[in-house]
Formats: structure tokens, C-alpha cells, sequence
């Protein structure tokens, strides 16, 4: 038995020193969450057939780096414990032969619909005609007469002829359109439906316009506006323009029009570029219009940026910089918080294909440009970011108020 006993015991050790010599057992490799999104990237111009998409994360890793079709969307995976990416294109313009790259720091992407143009298709069915207004005061100096329909590039011509009558030319859409006519130095308009290759309007029937004042700051260089309206609520498809110009006076009609459109823009004393944009249903006389810029650059070296932002902070901004020996131009869209960059660092990590080879260290800070989204829906970055792309929403204008602030080097 004690033989017995003594065999089992060296088994039993001899087992053990095995498992021992083996090592521990292989533990399983852990496999990262996969985050899926949705993306699609309307480029101009149309004959670029491709472009590179490089999606990474907050330490520098790429987890992406693909070429994919514009136009189209694409349902694209990555592996990361984060929620949030830098995404970046590039494309090449096979006609200039320029690289155009954008660069998004720490957003989700997924569901942008990101595009270079928009609009609504205005075009349709049209027919030349020629509309003659009667009745019409005669010009004087200092003074303008606008003309606006439906087609916003169907006038063809505008003069007198030798009775005193305003004769235009114009491609009206059929079945039916309406027309604009204001006078600014009698300070009237008239709106009139076209149905016909040959229409005359009565001026002598123009209702007296609203005049209307701008609040903007004393001191402003080239300050201009301009407004359009809707003639029904939440149908942006044809608008129509129905004063423009410098200076803060405004003319615009007191009936028909549902919803206005004002873009007001002047250049403070340093030289920065404001742009105010408001829509609803009456004109508004401030937009909360700034004397200087919402902020400051301290350095703008392409590997050295930094910036600082004051009480009345944006939402977003982006900078714009530019190789002319590379022919490239490169957007950076960053949150406020973030008030230092190194592009030049940021650019190496990232192993651009399109840009493999190249000397990335002669770039230059061509235009910073501030937005300040709607105050009144609490926008954060991520969430003005969804809205611009998101052209239903931006055609829309469901976003009714915000400015930018632009600041041009070049």
C-alpha cells in the first residue's frame, strides 16, 4: 500500500511540474466595443470620383483610413472604447488639380449627411415674357428700383421705353408666377401674378413699404443687408429678394409675405468680417450685433496655434490653412474649449495617402471664422454639428438665428 501511496504521490507531482513548466494559461484577448456609423459626403466638384476618409481617436490612432465614393452612404465600423472621433476627408479636384481637407475634432459622426453646396432645385417648366409696369415714378439719382420673382435668374432685361414704362424681360415658371416691384425713392411696392407672355401692372395700385431701421453699431465699415421673404410659412423653395443694400435703412412690404429672411454683414475696426442671419415672421431691428470680434488669436503657427475667446463665446469654430506649394487647403472644425492646437503634429500622425511623401511644415493660417449658433436652443458643439450636416434640417432653416465672426490673413 505504501508503494501504492508513493507511486500516486509521483504522478501527481510530476503533473504538477508540467502544468508548471507550461506557463499559465492564455487568457482570452479582449475584443474592443464596435461603434458603427453612418456617413455621406457631397463633394464639389462632380468628377472627383473618390475621397479619403480617416477616422481616429483622441490619442492619434487611426482606426480607419479608406477611400470611398462621394454622394453615396456608407454604414463604416471602427473597434474603440471611445464615442467620440476625429474624422477627416480629402479629395483631389481632377480639374485644378488642389487638395481640399477637412478635419472635425471629437464628434460622432454618424447620420452626417456632410455636403459642399446647397439649395433647393428651383428650376421647372418656364416661358419667356415681357412685363410692362405703367404708371411708374421716373428714376432719380440715389435711388433703385428691384425687380424679383419666382425664377431668381429669369429676368433677361430691364429699361424705359419712350412712354415712361418699366419693360422687363422674364422667364416666368408656368403655370403661374408672382413678381416684385419695389421703388425705393417713393418708397412703394407692388406684387403681381404673371400668367401670360405678355403682362402689364398698374403701379399706381403699389402699397406704401414698412421702413425699417438697423440697430447696428456706430462706426462699421461697409455695412449691408439684405432680405428676402417667403410667401408661405415654411416654404423656402422660391423666395424672393425684396431689399438690399448699405447702410441701415430698409424698405419691405407689409402684406403677402408669411416669413423674412435678413442677413446683415459689416467689417468691425480690426478688420473682421460679421455676418448676422435671422428668419421669422417680422424683421428685427438688433441681432445682437458685436463691435469686435468674439476672439483672439495669440499665436498662428501652423505647429503653435492658440487662441483665446471672450465672454459672448461661439459654438464652433474652424481655421483655414493652406500650402500654395502643395496646392492644399485644410479646414479644422474644433469646440471653444479647445483653445491650442499643433496642426503640423496632428497632420504627420494622421499618414495622409493623398499626401504621402509630401513636406507638410509649409502650411499657413489663411482665415479663423467664429459661429455662434441659436442662444435660445442651447446648440453645443456636437449638436450644431448634426444640424449643418443635415441639409433637410439646414433647407429647413430650422436653426432661426446665429452669426459668424470671420478673420481674413491672406
Amino acid at each position: 500500500m505504501r508503494k501504492l501511496y508513493l507511486l500516486t504521490l509521483l504522478l501527481t507531482l510530476a503533473l504538477t511540474s508540467c502544468k508548471e513548466a507550461e506557463g499559465p494559461a492564455p487568457q482570452p484577448e479582449l475584443k474592443l466595443p464596435a461603434v458603427t456609423f453612418n456617413f455621406r459626403y457631397d463633394l464639389v466638384p462632380y468628377e472627383a470620383e473618390e475621397f479619403e476618409l480617416i477616422v481616429s481617436q483622441k490619442d492619434g490612432k487611426v482606426l480607419l483610413d479608406t477611400l470611398i465614393a462621394p454622394r453615396v452612404r456608407h454604414e463604416l465600423v471602427v473597434e474603440s472604447e471611445e464615442t467620440k472621433f476625429d474624422v477627416t476627408t480629402i479629395y483631389l479636384d481632377p480639374t485644378s488639380k488642389k487638395y481640399s481637407m477637412r478635419t472635425y475634432v471629437q464628434v460622432n459622426p454618424h447620420n452626417w449627411h456632410v455636403t459642399d453646396y446647397f439649395g433647393f432645385y428651383t428650376g421647372g417648366a418656364s416661358e419667356a415674357c415681357e412685363i410692362k409696369f405703367t404708371n411708374v415714378p421716373p428714376p432719380v439719382v440715389s435711388s433703385y428700383h428691384l425687380f424679383k420673382g419666382k425664377n431668381p435668374g429669369g429676368q433677361t432685361s430691364n429699361g424705359w421705353d419712350d412712354e415712361g414704362n418699366l419693360v422687363i424681360g422674364y422667364n416666368r415658371f408656368l403655370p403661374a408666377d408672382t413678381v416684385y416691384l419695389l421703388m425705393t425713392q417713393v418708397g412703394k411696392y407692388i406684387f403681381a401674378p404673371v400668367t401670360s407672355e405678355l403682362t402689364e401692372i398698374d403701379f399706381s395700385e403699389a402699397k406704401p413699404v414698412v421702413e425699417h431701421r438697423l440697430n447696428v453699431p456706430a462706426g462699421m465699415a461697409w455695412q449691408g443687408y439684405s432680405l428676402d421673404g417667403y410667401l408661405s410659412k415654411g416654404n423656402y423653395i422660391h423666395g424672393l429678394l425684396i431689399d438690399f443694400g448699405l447702410g441701415e435703412e430698409v424698405q419691405y412690404p407689409s402684406t403677402l409675405i408669411e416669413e423674412y429672411l435678413l442677413t446683415v454683414d459689416y467689417y468691425d475696426a480690426e478688420g473682421c468680417w460679421h455676418k448676422y442671419h435671422h428668419i421669422g415672421e417680422s424683421v428685427p431691428t438688433d441681432l445682437g450685433y458685436l463691435t469686435e470680434s468674439d476672439f483672439a488669436i495669440a499665436k498662428a503657427e501652423f505647429n503653435d496655434f492658440q487662441i483665446r475667446f471672450k465672454e459672448d463665446m461661439p459654438t464652433s469654430y474652424y481655421m483655414e490653412w493652406g500650402s500654395e506649394e502643395l496646392k492644399v487647403n485644410w479646414r479644422i472644425y474644433l469646440a471653444p474649449e479647445q483653445t491650442t492646437f499643433k496642426p503640423q503634429d496632428y497632420l504627420q500622425s494622421l499618414s495622409v495617402g493623398y499626401l504621402k511623401g509630401m513636406d507638410l511644415s509649409g502650411f499657413t493660417l489663411k482665415d479663423l471664422t467664429s459661429y455662434q449658433a441659436d442662444k435660445t436652443k442651447n446648440y453645443t458643439f456636437q449638436s450644431l454639428h448634426d444640424y449643418l450636416n443635415n441639409p433637410e434640417a439646414v433647407l429647413k432653416h430650422e436653426m432661426r438665428q446665429y452669426r459668424t465672426i470671420q478673420k481674413i490673413f491672406r
